[in-house]
């Protein structure tokens, strides 16, 4: 599946500063990924994965920058 690009108007954290640029990325604003425990518990080593499981982890969505 392509991604989506975000229009240039839309886009307006990329024109402020550094500094409220990673405070809004950082913030928890965003929604979270629907599989975002399981991904926190395997980080964590408290759970695993296979290798197929692990790639679709990986690859999946990123939501928090949309």
């Amino acid at each position: 599946m392509p991604a989506k690009v975000t229009p240039r108007r839309s886009a307006d954290t990329l024109d402020s500063g550094e500094d409220e640029f990673v405070e809004r990325l950082t913030s928890g604003d965003c929604e979270k990924p629907p599989n975002f425990e399981r991904i926190v518990a395997v980080n964590r080593g408290a759970e695993s994965v296979e290798a197929e499981e692990a790639t679709v982890l990986e690859t999946g969505p990123n939501r928090c920058s949309a």
